[in-house]
């Protein structure tokens, strides 16, 4: 290859670079609409204020309830964010970090930067449904950090990488309550670890018995521009062999550190009891959408079958050159992933060193052989276009005008809109999904419930059991407002609620309507004001 013909090439691997990046991020630009967003601003914005929560203050079935605000830091974080550069700020500091989340966990294996970024865009696709401006996505972030940290560091225990468990999971407990993914990624590297440690003394193989982190294998090399001297060899290539008795117990030792300061947060161990509360809710798995277990036959959860599918089918062509830590992570985040739509980007981010691998050894001329087409580049420059256009027409414009944004998602806009116009007393019943908006944009109206209380109960009182149970019946439809005293209801047009409301209307009457909402009010109280 000449100069020219090399230059090209490079110029050809850079665009490929930048659009297949440019495509990722423009996939994860997404308007604000998170039911909770609202009560994370209004909570950030009152930390500064008084500090950090110890009870409830925004609703008046159960307030003083002992919250547990795990997401303190971020909401602040939120809440400044918004605060000073309005929420289009946001929508790309949250894309910036999803991409970001995904690209560093696919540079835990050495290929390539085209293979880095193709199955980084791929992966982005499969998890596509979840990204948005949401706190779980600090998760992700976290989740890639220390699968390159865990790696990087059994490819060379000596250079002490290890250690920053620690401090990421001290910032991470009090940003996001997804830490627990960390720990749980941390126990299954060691799991494996040490089941290769046993194996090798057991002395079963005894092919592999000389085998170290930092030894080279004669596999087939990975992708061009990978690390001169790596190779992709399933337990003799460099890190992908036996860590040593003491690494083990260095391992193990930084864990028990990086769970201990776990609890060095605002809220110490009952982090871990919120943990628990949520994850073992039957009530709440089965009634909010994305606690449901992901259903592989809908559109977006065939997205994960395909990509889970065509993975272990890579996997399995290549299986004597893979890496089994990495196998054996990714089957333990399938069954978290698929246990929940809130857990399922993690599956395909876990996997993304595996995925790089099966693709170094399948394609040993470089994927660049394959990207750097002139099709391939054409073909991303139309996607960019297409992509950067609807988003221009619809996220941005979403993004800094907050009524067209809160009307575009569905929220009661024009029944806030007369509640603060006519001063309307009374309690308010909300819909679930409406609580956080009417944190932050109602903040003088406490809310019946919200998106934080589905998890809260007392021996006497489960709001959220109470909420869901509520039926077009006479009897419990007004017992439930009659016991928390509500003299407003608002909820949306095509409810159970608002037809039963029209058909007894007895002691009710319709105060606003559009044609998203109805807002009722008590007779007594109506006439009353």
């Amino acid at each position: 290859m000449n100069r020219f013909s090399s230059k090209v090439a490079i110029l050809r691997d850079r665009s490929f670079i930048a659009l297949t990046l440019t495509l990722a991020f423009l996939l994860t630009l997404r308007s604000p609409r998170d039911p909770d967003l609202g009560w994370h601003l209004r909570n950030g914005e009152d930390i500064l204020k008084f500090g950090v929560p110890r009870g409830d203050s925004y609703s008046y079935t159960m307030p003083g309830y002992p919250w547990i605000s795990h997401e303190w830091l971020t909401d602040v974080l939120l809440y400044l964010g918004s605060h000073y550069w309005g929420l289009l700020f946001l929508v790309v500091l949250f894309a910036l970090i999803a991409v970001a989340a995904y690209l560093l966990a696919s540079r835990v294996s050495r290929v390539s930067w085209p293979a880095t970024v193709l199955t980084t865009l791929i992966a982005i696709l499969v998890a596509y449904p979840i990204v948005g401006v949401r706190p779980q996505l600090i998760t992700l972030l976290g989740l890639a950090a220390i699968l390159w940290i865990l790696f990087r560091w059994r490819e060379k225990p000596e250079n002490k990488l290890i250690f920053w468990l620690i401090p990421l999971m001290l910032i991470w407990v009090n940003l996001h309550g997804g830490f627990m993914a960390g720990l749980i990624l941390m126990g299954a590297f060691g799991v494996f670890e040490l089941a290769k440690y046993i194996w090798k003394r057991s002395g079963r193989h005894p092919k592999l018995q000389n085998c170290h982190p930092g030894s080279t294998g004669q596999g087939p090399s990975s992708d061009s521009g990978s690390r001169p001297g790596f190779q992709i060899e399933s337990g003799m290539t460099k890190g992908a062999g036996f860590l040593s008795a003491k690494e083990l117990w260095q391992l193990v030792w930084v864990g028990l550190l990086s769970g201990a300061v776990t609890l060095v947060n605002p809220y110490t161990w009952r982090v871990y009891e919120e943990f628990v509360r949520t994850v073992f809710n039957d009530l709440v798995k089965s009634n909010i959408s994305e606690w449901l277990p992901v259903d592989l036959g809908s559109v977006n959860g065939f997205n994960l079958l395909i990509y889970a599918i065509l993975l272990a089918i890579f996997v399995l062509m290549s299986w004597r050159k893979m890496d089994g830590t990495k196998i054996f992570i990714g089957i333990v985040f399938f069954v978290i992933s698929i246990s929940s739509w809130r857990n399922m980007p993690l599956f395909p981010l876990v996997t993304l060193p595996l995925l790089a691998d099966a693709v170094a050894v399948l394609l040993p001329a470089g994927i660049s052989y394959y990207t750097r087409s002139v099709w391939i580049g054409f073909a991303l420059l139309i996607g960019v276009g297409y992509y950067g256009y609807v988003q221009s027409l619809s996220v941005v414009p979403l993004s800094t005008n907050q009524e067209s944004l809160f009307r575009a998602a569905g929220y009661p806009v024009g029944a806030v809109q007369y509640i603060k116009e006519h001063h309307l007393p009374g309690n308010l019943f909300n819909e679930y999904g409406w609580g956080g908006y009417l944190i932050w944009q109602l903040p003088e109206k406490p809310v019946f419930i919200d998106g934080r209380m589905a998890i809260w109960q007392t021996p006497t009182q489960n709001l959220f059991k109470e909420y869901t149970s509520l039926s077009v019946e006479d009897e419990p439809t007004t017992a439930i407002l009659n016991k928390y005293k509500a003299d407003l209801i608002l909820i949306k047009k095509q409810s159970q609620f608002a037809q039963y409301f029209l058909r007894n209307s007895d002691g009710w009457e319709a105060l606003y309507q559009d044609n998203n909402c109805w807002l009722f009010g008590r007779v007594l109280t109506t006439k009353l004001n």
